[in-house]
């Protein structure tokens, strides 16, 4: 079923959205599992949309007195999305469905089966390595919290690069970390039915 997102009034599949529901002190909480309870509505995880949709398109889709203002909106938002982030690294590495460390990931690299590789922000010797710059090239490497965060997510000892191998939860951790990174700085202008899009959500 297509939803409509409540800044730019576009159509689109539910995977190109954020779903948000409207808590009774009239904040916005972020659904981006999409299994909250009560009415929700749909925004594209973009600054565009957000800066639209933040409180007056909110407000009337929920018929709720909004609160919320675009930035504390997006800080909730991104933070939200970092967790998600965390959570898909951490179910991969327990179903087997990723690869952590560098001769793991590098194996798996060699092997062809990285989906999406996670690099820590601070493991600059794995992120100078060729495979890794291969994986860049290829569209499928993306820097994101740092090594002890990544150890703690997987239950291991900081960890600098982890591989995603499953399609599926690769897809679901670049959307989480494309939302984590979301500015409100990003563009200055409106995303509407006259503007050309070439990104998704």
């Amino acid at each position: 079923m297509l939803r409509t997102c409540v800044g730019c009034r576009e159509l689109g599949a539910p995977a190109e959205f954020v779903r948000v529901v409207a808590a009774p002190d009239g904040e916005l909480i972020p659904d981006l599992s999409g299994s909250a309870f009560g009415r929700g509505a749909w925004v594209h995880a973009d600054a565009r949309c957000i800066k639209q949709a933040v409180p007056r398109g909110f407000a009337r889709t929920l018929k709720a007195n909004i609160t919320a203002n675009p930035a504390s909106f997006l800080a909730l938002l991104r933070a939200q999305a970092e967790r998600r982030a965390l959570s898909l690294i951490g179910s991969a590495f327990r179903a087997r469905k990723a690869a952590a460390g560098s001769t793991a990931v590098r194996d798996a690299a060699a092997a062809g089966t990285v989906r999406l590789l996670v690099v820590a922000s601070d493991a600059r010797a794995a992120a100078e390595t060729a495979w890794v710059d291969a994986l860049v090239v290829a569209g499928r490497a993306r820097a994101f919290a740092n090594k002890e965060i990544l150890g703690n997510a997987i239950g291991r000892p900081e960890t600098g690069v982890i591989a995603i191998l499953d399609n599926g939860l690769a897809a679901a951790l670049g959307r989480a970390l494309d939302v984590a990174a979301l500015s409100l700085a990003s563009s200055a202008e409106p995303r509407g039915r006259d503007t050309v899009v070439t990104e998704v959500g």
